[in-house]
């Protein structure tokens, strides 16, 4: 309910917060955020800028949502860092995926 609210609050389409809200629950990012608030704008504005469907600075996340600042703050730079962390883990071969050293053909 809030992931909806939120969106409506910054504009976004309700297909793109569903598309938010489902990406969220199924990685379940670990941030060290105590308001939740904050880490669902922050995790908002970062769908838009993955998706590239609306156009929003960090400033106008904030204060369009009245999101608490240095929470919506720090809950970005944790959740680009995990996004991108989880971006690297989905492109990096597991070993098994990985050739033997001397079956190389």
């Amino acid at each position: 309910m809030t992931f909806m609210r939120v969106g409506k609050l910054l504009g976004m389409p309700e297909s793109l917060v569903m598309s938010a809200l489902e990406e969220y629950e199924s990685s379940s990012p670990l941030t060290s955020v105590t308001d939740p608030y904050a880490v669902i704008v922050a995790w908002l504005k970062l769908m838009c800028d993955k998706y590239g469907v609306k156009k929003l600075t960090q400033a106008d996340a904030i204060r369009l949502s009245k999101a608490p600042r240095n929470a919506t703050r720090k809950a970005l730079k944790e959740l680009k860092e995990f996004i991108s962390n989880l971006k690297v883990s989905k492109e990096t071969p597991t070993p098994h995926a990985l050739p033997e050293e001397g079956n190389m053909e």
